[in-house]
């Protein structure tokens, strides 16, 4: 019983690793609330840090970001 609760725990340390190594993508469009024309040139920032991006013409934007 103990052999199989260590094996358990070492692939569960190793599934809790590989997962924190992963990068996340955002992605979205800025449209304007009135008529819905996408907004060139609006800038993206995450909260606290200090990561972020200008949409472009179409007001698409894409931040890649460290998991955590």
């Amino acid at each position: 019983m103990k052999k199989i609760l260590l094996i358990f725990l070492a692939l569960s340390m190793f599934a809790l690793g590989s997962v924190n190594a992963q990068n996340r993508k955002i992605a979205g469009r800025v449209t304007s609330a009135d008529d819905g024309l996408p907004l060139p040139g609006v800038s993206i920032k995450i909260t606290g840090s200090k990561t972020g991006v200008q949409t472009d013409a179409d007001g698409s934007y894409t931040l890649n970001l460290a998991a955590g």
